[in-house]
C-alpha cells in the first residue's frame, strides 16, 4: 500500500468524492478537493521515500500509471527523482483558496454555480505567497514537535503531524500515546521560553484550549513540543474561517 491504510483505490475516492448532484453541496466539495489531493500526494511521497522506493522508481511508475493519466514520460520522472529525495516538508508551504472566505457563491440567471472573488482576502493570500518568511516562521522551522495519538482512531498522529509539517514545523508521527482516552488535545512546551516560542502557533494550528497548555521545561529534552491528541481534535481547518461578507453594511 502507498498511502498508510489506503490502498489506491481507497486514495484517489479520498482526493475525489462521488458527485451527487451539482448544488452547493458539491461546489463545497470542489473547493476542499485541493487539500485532500495535497494529503494524498503528500503520503505517497512519504511512503515512496520511506520505503526506498523513490530509489526504484520503475516499479512504482508501473503500478501508479495504471491510475494517473499524464503526458509525462518515465525519462521525466527520473530525472525529477533527485529533487523527491532532497524535499523537506518543514520547508514546504502551501496556499489554497476557501469558498466564503476568498470567494462568495453566487447564481446568475442561467442557473450555473459561480464563485465571485473576494478581493481583499485574495490580496492577503497572494502577498503571503509572494512573501519572504518572517523571522517567526524562520523560529517554527527549527521547532521540533512529537505528535502521539491519544484516541482510537488510528493514524490521527500522522494526520496532525502533516498538518504541523505544513506549517512549517518539523513534526514527528510517535504513534500511540499512553491511553486512547483523551478527550481534548494535550500541548506541552519543554522549551521554556517566554520569548520566540512557537507555542501559541502550535496551539492554535490545533486548537488546544489554553487550560491544556502546559510548560514543562526539560534541558535533555528529545522534542520541542509535545502533543497528545484527543477526541475532540478536527483536521478540517478549512472550515474555521469565518465567512466574508460581500456587501457589508455601511459604516459597519
Amino acid at each position: 500500500m502507498l498511502v498508510a491504510g489506503h490502498d489506491l483505490h481507497g486514495a484517489f475516492r479520498h482526493a475525489e468524492p462521488r458527485r451527487q448532484e451539482l448544488d452547493e453541496r458539491y461546489v463545497g466539495l470542489s473547493f476542499d478537493r485541493g487539500r485532500r489531493q495535497q494529503q494524498v500526494l503528500r503520503a505517497v511521497w512519504r511512503k515512496a521515500r520511506d520505503s526506498g522506493l523513490l530509489g526504484n522508481v520503475i516499479p512504482l511508475w508501473n503500478e501508479g500509471s495504471q491510475y494517473v493519466q499524464t503526458d509525462m514520460t518515465l525519462e521525466d520522472i527520473l530525472s525529477l527523482v533527485p529533487l523527491a529525495l532532497s524535499l523537506d516538508p518543514s520547508r514546504i508551504e502551501d496556499f489554497r483558496l476557501i469558498r466564503t472566505y476568498h470567494t462568495t457563491p453566487w447564481q446568475p440567471p442561467d442557473g450555473s454555480n459561480v464563485q465571485v472573488l473576494n478581493y481583499e482576502p485574495l490580496r492577503q493570500l497572494l502577498q503571503d505567497f509572494y512573501t519572504p518568511p518572517t523571522q517567526n516562521q524562520l523560529v517554527a522551522e527549527s521547532a521540533t514537535v512529537s505528535v502521539r495519538n491519544g484516541t482510537a482512531n488510528p493514524d490521527w498522529d500522522r494526520v496532525a503531524a502533516d498538518y504541523l509539517l505544513r506549517g512549517g514545523f518539523v513534526a514527528f508521527p510517535e504513534g500511540a500515546a499512553d491511553n486512547a482516552g483523551y478527550a481534548d488535545t494535550i500541548l506541552i512546551d519543554h522549551t521554556g521560553r517566554s520569548k520566540g516560542s512557537s507555542l501559541s502557533d502550535i496551539a492554535q494550528a490545533l486548537n488546544v484550549k489554553p487550560e491544556n497548555v502546559r510548560t514543562e521545561p526539560d534541558p535533555n529534552r528529545t522534542y520541542d513540543f509535545e502533543v497528545i491528541l484527543g477526541g475532540s481534535y478536527n483536521s478540517c481547518d478549512s472550515h474555521s474561517v469565518l465567512p466574508v461578507d460581500p456587501n457589508p453594511a455601511a459604516g459597519g
